[in-house]
């Protein structure tokens, strides 16, 4: 009895490998799928249905498109296979042709007669013309808008063709979408609009097209401005037509573009928004942060240099009372710590838990910055201090049990 449960469970185990195997649509398939265009031909002379399709729901022209054979695609359309047929995640041929990074594949699709439903899209809302614009492929795009694939159908995620392309700040294809009467004032679900996402793109044309269009220049999303968007890409040009557009260059919930441009750096942004009006000291967060203050935390000593040069007061404090110098230790360069001291930045000077550079150098473990601190004219001040929790330089280093610094502090002579 139990051999005969072992031979039914194998009979049933092997059928479906013999069934495929005899499965003539199968075969048809996996030749489409290898590029083997002979075999493909002699299966479809002799009857074999092109359409057939696997346990996904995919057809020999799914597959022929997948692998890019392209001589296949063209013999499998010639012999009427469907067009609109989707496999189980709702891809179409054409779909999966706008997915590739050529646009010859999805042209023999088009050219076919009937041609395929051009919006037909997957089970997330994403069609064809979509992913063309996200590949940048602009003869695919033109081929689907001139057969008629609507640009303001949008995903799950409220995106259109149009958005698509100005993330990538791809002019032309926007151009040929607002010919096309595609949308500029649509949203992301998130908020996300076309001027915004073009401001991030480093296109400057593209933003000046879509102010032409009537876009908002003062347009904002998840708690940015397109303005600056465009200072963080250093998209100078950006920047001056938005803010000619009336884009504040600072302020209320445009945030502050001159703090975020400093921080990451951008010596030409920060020169832009200055000579735009930018205040050099204002402050940004719940701690009143200074875009000196930031560029000095993330060790942007030319634009440390910059602003200075600009008017930034070396020892502005922030709310919790600390300045640049103290910014300065969370960085591991000791460039901008030594542009700071040289314009005379206090090493005495301690914040609201009575803690100074030097103090925030220990902690931070930096020997470097400990060493240029010594070297500046208040470094006696500055070990003796006590925090007002009685900690010395000296006593959080032995609390951080860090050796060389506490060889360093006791040969510079700091006391408990």
């Amino acid at each position: 009895m139990r051999r005969v449960a072992a031979l039914c469970l194998c009979a049933l185990w092997i059928a479906p490998a013999l069934l495929a195997a005899k499965d003539p649509a199968n075969d048809l398939r996996k030749a489409a799928k290898d590029g083997n265009l002979a075999k493909v031909q002699t299966l479809l002379q002799s009857g074999v249905d092109p359409n057939g399709v696997d346990k996904n729901q995919r057809s020999a022209l799914h597959e022929a498109v997948r692998k890019e054979r392209i001589e296949v695609v063209r013999a499998l359309v010639a012999a009427k296979a469907r067009l609109d047929l989707r496999d189980e995640d709702g891809h179409s041929p054409l779909y999966e042709a706008t997915r590739k990074e050529r646009s010859d594949l999805a042209l023999a699709l088009l050219e076919a007669r009937p041609a395929p439903d051009p919006n037909l899209a997957d089970k997330d809302g994403n069609t064809p013309l979509m992913e063309a614009a996200k590949r940048q492929q602009m003869p695919t795009v033109l081929a689907l808008l001139k057969a008629k694939a609507d640009p303001n159908l949008r995903d799950e995620d409220g995106w259109t063709a149009l958005l698509e392309a100005c993330q990538r700040g791809d002019l032309a294809i926007v151009t040929a979408l607002m010919t096309a009467k595609a949308d500029h004032r649509v949203r992301t679900s998130d908020g996300r609009s076309a001027l915004w996402l073009a401001a991030g793109s480093g296109s400057s044309g593209l933003v000046a097209a879509l102010l032409e269009a009537g876009a908002d220049a003062r347009d904002q999303a998840l708690g940015d401005s397109a303005l600056a968007r465009a200072a963080a890409m250093d998209d100078v040009e950006s920047v001056r037509l938005l803010a000619r557009a009336g884009a504040p260059v600072e302020g209320g919930s445009s945030g502050y573009p001159l703090v975020d441009a400093a921080e990451a750096g951008k010596q030409r942004s920060v020169a832009a928004l200055l000579s735009l009006g930018a205040h050099v000291e204002a402050e940004q967060g719940s701690n009143n942060e200074t875009a000196l203050m930031r560029a000095a935390a993330k060790g942007q000593n030319a634009v440390i240099s910059q602003l200075l040069e600009a008017g930034a007061r070396v020892d502005h404090r922030a709310s919790d009372g600390r300045t640049a110098l103290m910014f300065a230790t969370e960085s591991w360069s000791t460039e901008g710590l030594e542009t700071l001291l040289r314009a005379g930045a206090d090493a005495r000077a301690r914040d609201d838990n009575g803690q100074n550079a030097l103090m925030y150098a220990v902690k931070a473990d930096h020997d470097n910055q400990v060493n240029e601190l010594l070297r500046c004219r208040n470094a006696k001040d500055a070990m003796s201090a006590r925090a007002r929790n009685g900690d010395t330089a000296l006593a959080i280093a032995r609390k951080n049990k860090s050796k060389s610094l506490i060889d360093t502090l006791v040969s510079a002579g700091a006391a408990e």
